[in-house]
């Protein structure tokens, strides 16, 4: 009786992401390391994947130029794609790069690899007054990722404001909220501030300017 083997062959090329962190809503540069050897420098260079896993840039030329860019460089074998304004339906996505022969296909997943979705204007919830003598301060975030670290700024004073509610969602962004309380018998005056980062990206959420025993 004959004998059968089945034997993997392991490719010679593969793709890795460029631009680490990925920023939601910014341009994702994918390249394919293709190694001497691998394939010739005029074989078909091609990129593949993406929502429906189509063909999406062919000898650098792109199948959708508002949503892909394609460069090859003829004095290489390596190539890229870049994917315009990155959104969370081009991850989660088988992508293929083919050299010649050789191809590589591996998955574009958020939860393996460092990202940063900042937060819409819409996703930003503040409520900040003052009364009887106190400031307070209540702010949520949807729609984030990493957690922020926010600080409350205030006369010449800093903070780190802690979480009062923390929960992440579909497993890829937080929705996280934020409360203060800050007694202000000494001043006549208060001027705040709050900023939050999300890995290295900032944005500002509150600014304010009041009097002591009014409220705004």
């Amino acid at each position: 009786m004959a004998g059968y083997s089945c034997i993997l062959r392991q490719s010679f090329v593969i793709w890795e992401i460029q631009t680490v962190p990925i920023v939601i809503g910014e341009d994702v540069n994918l390249k394919c390391i293709v190694p001497t050897g691998a394939c010739q420098i005029n074989n078909t260079k091609q990129w593949t994947g993406g929502k429906g896993y189509k063909l999406l840039g062919l000898n650098g030329y792109s199948t959708d130029i508002s949503k892909y860019a394609m460069k090859v460089n003829k004095s290489e074998l390596s190539f890229e794609l870049i994917v315009k304004q990155f959104s969370e339906d081009d991850a989660n996505r088988e992508y293929t790069c083919l050299c010649g022969k050789e191809q590589y296909t591996n998955m574009l997943m958020l939860n393996t690899t460092d990202y940063i979705r900042v937060p819409l204007e819409d996703n930003i919830i503040v409520k900040s007054y003052v009364d009887d003598y106190r400031m307070y301060l209540n702010l949520t975030i949807k729609n984030v990722h990493p957690l922020p670290i926010c600080t409350l700024k205030y006369n010449n004073k800093t903070e780190i404001l802690n979480t009062s509610y923390c929960k992440k969602e579909n497993n890829t962004v937080y929705t996280v909220a934020y409360k203060s309380v800050i007694y202000m018998k000494e001043w006549c005056q208060i001027t705040w501030l709050v900023n939050c980062s999300v890995g290295q990206k900032s944005f500002n959420t509150d600014n304010k300017t009041s009097n002591c025993g009014t409220n705004y």
